[in-house]
């Protein structure tokens, strides 16, 4: 089987160069990187909301369906996180 990498070096979730990365090694790695990265979006859209800062509905409408389907997202990646790799939740770095 040939290997598998990423192939696009350093990230800008997780400020590693993933190029080297293969297996599972490189499925965790994403999964970590991309959940803390959404994360961090359904944490902006969410004081987007609550702060009431949107002048316009549709910016409004798009933060929410981030909101929600990102948490989703973060769910499921968090779960096979734990499955596949007897990981505890990823929490975002300050």
């Amino acid at each position: 089987m040939p290997r598998r990498t990423l192939g696009l070096g350093t990230t800008s979730v997780g400020s590693r160069d993933e190029a080297e990365l293969s297996g599972d090694r490189l499925d965790r790695t994403f999964l970590e990187d991309m959940a803390r990265h959404h994360m961090v979006a359904v944490m902006m859209s969410q004081q987007l909301l609550i702060r009431g800062l949107t002048e316009h509905r549709h910016v409004a409408a798009l933060a929410r369906a981030i909101r929600d389907g990102q948490h989703a997202e973060i769910v499921r990646m968090q779960l096979w996180l734990a499955e596949w790799f007897g990981a505890g939740w990823v929490m975002v770095r300050a």
